[in-house]
């Protein structure tokens, strides 16, 4: 999402305002399994400071100790696989209550002391707008990336539909754009939009000036699917099952997950809640989500074709009963989840089968 690109953005904009300046630190090398954290986030900092450590005393105490009556900046880059960190940090900025610590991550360390900052998409406009399309961030960013893979790139209004395309199916995430945007030099905008509809896999670059772990889409889903537990990576491959997102009580009645199992997908960036409480997941993260799916997953497209089944005819007996807008609405809510029920119950031969177990037959099956 650019978290380190902003970061350094910040960071230059109020350098000035520490008496010490700011000081950035890398963190994408540093292993999950280290012997101790945060000596190795120390030693990490203090190279960016310029500082040695040295002797008996650890590199995590040196650290507290130098910065004690400094006043800056310190931003720790990619600390998400270093959680186990979060009361040291917390130890070091009350030592030195004039550090500033600037932190991207992909989860939060969930402690008081932190204010918490979370990264959407780049913005991208309706197709029916031309005007915005043209002054959207996410437009802006393919076609400018666009431009340098492929040394030209003509903005037509035909051209403008198909990246305002792009931009959606990636849901404005950055590092996608650009990924994408780089396939130009060799394919059409057509084309990569059907190798975007296919698989992410799609997304990656063998460019040599890009770091590793922004080369692919694929490594960035798999880092963070190997930071869950075994538990979050069942509930979030079970989650594929859905279509365009989803509500609790939907997930409850197919996969049984609790709030706490969902909270925690959030926490890591993995899943997102609306305003209106609905679950959503990256359509790109969905993707990779469903190849995790067990083998056999029939059960659970079963269930959730019969939750959606129930959930249609529920709805088209209550326009009978009352105010026809409420259940129309709430059928509106899941075109896409209740059009994979239907194809699934069709192709999977249990349409009849639920059907005779959902509904008395002298009931109408109402759609």
């Amino acid at each position: 999402m650019g978290k380190t690109r902003l970061a350094l953005a910040v960071s230059e904009r109020v350098r000035d305002d520490f008496q010490h300046g700011a000081f950035f630190v890398p963190l994408a090398g540093l292993r999950a399994d280290a012997p101790n954290a945060n000596d190795a986030i120390a030693t990490a900092a203090a190279d960016a400071l310029n500082v040695t450590c040295s002797g008996s005393v650890s590199p995590a105490r040196q650290l507290q100790n130098y910065l004690r009556d400094k006043e800056l900046l310190l931003i720790l880059d990619n600390l998400e696989q270093l959680m186990a960190s979060a009361a040291w940090l917390v130890e070091l900025v009350t030592a030195a209550p004039r550090v500033t610590l600037l932190l991207t991550s992909r989860e939060p360390l969930n402690v008081r002391a932190e204010m918490v900052w979370r990264l959407e998409g780049l913005d991208v406009p309706g197709p029916d707008d031309e005007i915005q399309l043209r002054a959207s961030e996410g437009v802006q960013l393919f076609v400018e990336r666009a431009a340098r893979a492929a040394g030209e790139f003509a903005v037509t209004p035909e051209t403008l539909q198909l990246v305002s395309k792009i931009c959606r199916r990636v849901q404005g995430m950055p590092l996608a754009l650009e990924l994408a945007a780089a396939w130009t030099r060799t394919r059409t905008l057509d084309e990569i939009l059907t190798a975007l509809s296919e698989s992410s896999d799609f997304l990656a670059t063998t460019q040599r000036d890009v770091p590793p772990r922004h080369q692919n889409l694929r490594g960035i889903w798999q880092g963070s699917w190997d930071l869950l537990t075994t538990r979050q990576q069942a509930i979030l491959a079970q989650l594929a099952v859905f279509r365009n997102g989803f509500e609790y009580h939907a997930a409850k009645a197919i996969i049984n997950p609790q709030y706490a199992d969902l909270d925690a997908l959030i926490d890591r960036s993995l899943l997102k809640r609306t305003e209106y409480g609905r679950y959503e997941i990256h359509e790109l993260l969905h993707q990779f989500a469903s190849e995790n799916l067990p083998k056999d997953a029939s059960a659970l497209i079963e269930e959730h074709s019969r939750f959606y089944l129930l959930y249609t005819a529920q709805r088209g007996q209550n326009l009978e009963k009352c105010d026809p807008q409420l259940p129309l609405s709430e059928i509106r809510r899941e075109p896409d989840n209740l059009r994979a029920a239907w194809q699934n119950a069709v192709e999977y031969a249990w349409f009849h089968a639920l059907t005779h177990k959902l509904f008395k037959a002298s009931q109408p099956f109402i759609i």
